[in-house]
């Protein structure tokens, strides 16, 4: 089983104010336990994420968040 992250999960989890954050940050419980399988993004979502932040709050901490996400190279799907 595969789990795909996307923007609203990532963006609930960073957000305790998000009316998502409790349930995302479940979520993130079971997949840190290994319960939800492997973890896919795509580009898009990285990018749509650092622009959501960026605009909501600023630049430095859409770089801190963009910095922060280590996803290995075959973690994310390309999408042409």
């Amino acid at each position: 089983m595969s789990v795909f992250l996307d923007t609203g999960f990532i963006v609930a989890l960073t957000n305790k104010r998000d009316s998502n954050n409790k349930q995302a940050s479940a979520t993130l419980e079971l997949i840190k336990e290994g319960k939800l399988g492997h973890l896919f993004t795509s580009t898009f979502v990285f990018d749509e994420l650092v622009t959501h932040i960026l605009v909501r709050q600023n630049h430095s901490k859409a770089l801190e968040i963009g910095q922060s996400i280590e996803i290995e190279s075959n973690q994310f799907i390309k999408i042409c």
